[in-house]
């Protein structure tokens, strides 16, 4: 894949989308892994000559049959894509087994018009929960200079020359962080009218997307949460979709589009979603009223803030989702900290852990500034050394853990409300 420039003019595309996930599982399909898309653009153009990529991605729950789904949401011109594989990968990209092609409405091409994206039909397929799935995706002769992508993924892909679906091992590939085109991977449970079936959406930004993290471990908070549900045996079939993107906001488009903007695509459109975890908003502070805010930059009231909670809350459980709420993590090290985007923050979080809660705008709370916060007195609220990556804003693998675990507390404490 071409070098991706950075994504700052991602504006000039509108966001506008049409999806073909579905939440409420009424066809027996589960979300088992997904990425957050934004726009990204190549110095040459994906497509000058055929290749294929090869996204592995780290599956939560198991099932029997797997479909995937492609989208060109950002693009402005059609996507061709000449073939899909799949198969249970090993390391660096290497197959167990021969991939089986993947056919879109019958057919082993696909062409997705620019705005859209297209979700494949279904292929039998035994994939354990945890376990790791190559998705290969042929790239004919074409020019595309804007592409639909997850980046800074902390998972190795790869690129090779042209068609190698069907390659155990790519020849000549060369590597990269991002997932092209990819969104979302479901699978169909064993057992297809299982009641306790479900995915989890996470909602969130670089935190949530497991930044500083250790590559290729998946050692994000979500990748916590699923470990811990697959521990026990009445939740194996909840499937977690970590729907984080790098320097994300509630409000303001940058760190790909705004989560008011992207929720129904990177939520309600998801498959069979049941729960919500909502970790976003330390950036419109940050960035907001931190000592190198831009002028433009949007500064939020904490009323503000719970207002879009309120918001995003409605729309999730007016589909039947509950919503676990998480505080806003403690940022006193970081380079965008001020006095004023602290006091902010402390009110968010106050609201969250009463008002928020009492009120049932949240089904449940995860307290990660309480979890994280190494204050002592009036000192500045700040990472716990131990948990800290060293940028003062990211937890490290230590944090992530504890983090995950907290939140599965929070999902336990879900059914136990009136």
């Amino acid at each position: 894949m071409r070098h991706l420039l950075p994504s700052f003019a991602w504006l000039l595309v509108a966001a506008a989308s049409v999806c073909h996930g579905q939440s409420g599982g009424s066809s027996g399909w589960t979300g088992t892994w997904s990425a957050a898309p934004r726009i990204e653009f190549t110095t040459d153009g994906i497509g000058t000559a055929p290749e294929t990529i090869r996204e592995i991605v780290h599956v939560s729950t198991g099932g029997r049959a797997v479909r995937i789904r492609l989208s060109n949401v950002f693009g402005t011109d059609t996507l061709r894509v000449d073939g899909v594989s799949i198969a249970v990968a090993e390391q660096a990209g290497t197959l167990k087994s021969t991939p089986k092609l993947l056919t879109f409405n019958g057919m082993p091409q696909a062409n997705i018009a620019a705005g859209k994206s297209l979700t494949s039909d279904s292929v039998s397929l035994a994939l354990a929960p945890l376990s790791d799935l190559a998705v290969s995706i042929l790239v004919p002769l074409e020019t595309i200079h804007v592409m639909t992508v997850h980046p800074k993924a902390n998972t190795t892909n790869y690129t090779a020359p042209g068609n190698q679906l069907l390659s155990l091992r790519m020849r000549e590939q060369s590597s990269s962080d991002a997932y092209p085109f990819l969104v979302a991977v479901d699978v169909q449970s064993e057992a297809e009218s299982n009641s306790n079936a479900g995915a989890i959406v996470c909602l969130g930004d670089s935190i949530t997307q497991g930044v500083h993290s250790t590559p290729n471990r998946n050692e994000a908070w979500p990748d916590v949460l699923a470990r811990t549900l697959q521990s026990r045996t009445d939740m194996k079939q909840i499937g977690v979709l970590n729907e984080g993107i790098g320097g994300n906001r509630i409000f303001q488009n940058g760190g790909g589009p705004a989560a008011l903007s992207r929720f129904d695509r990177d939520v309600l459109h998801q498959s069979n979603v049941k729960f919500l975890v909502l970790a976003v908003g330390i950036n419109d502070i940050g960035l907001g009223y931190g000592p190198a805010a831009q002028p433009s930059a949007t500064r939020p009231t904490a009323r503000q803030i719970e207002a879009a909670y309120r918001d995003l809350s409605q729309r999730a459980h007016l589909q039947g989702i509950k919503v676990i709420g998480a505080t806003l993590t403690p940022f006193g090290r970081a380079a965008y900290f001020s006095e004023a985007g602290e006091a902010v923050r402390q009110e968010v979080n106050q609201w969250i852990r009463t008002s928020a809660l009492n009120e049932h705008i949240y089904d449940s709370v995860v307290d990660f500034d309480q979890l994280l916060d190494a204050r002592q007195n009036d000192s500045r609220p700040m990472l716990k050394s131990r948990y800290d990556s060293g940028d003062g804003l990211h937890p490290n693998d230590s944090g992530y853990e504890l983090m995950g675990r907290e939140v599965y507390n929070a999902f336990m404490r879900v059914d136990n409300r009136p």
